[in-house]
């Protein structure tokens, strides 16, 4: 990793590859998109998963 806070491809892959999101720094814009539609996903997910184990909670929101 840099002094500048730049991380190198290398330092990026494993991080993003580990799910250290939090180690790299805010200019790794290459990457910037790609974490953010993986938190999103994520949380689709893990909302899908809660609606088909919970009916009462998929009538809640069905109803909205």
């Amino acid at each position: 990793m840099l002094a500048c806070g730049y991380a190198s491809d290398n330092v990026v892959d494993t991080c993003v590859a580990s799910r250290i999101n939090h180690l790299l720094e805010k200019p790794a814009k290459a990457y910037t998109l790609q974490l953010g539609i993986r938190a999103i996903v994520e949380k689709y997910l893990k909302f899908a998963k809660r609606l088909m184990k919970n009916s009462e909670f998929s009538d809640i929101v069905a109803d909205l």
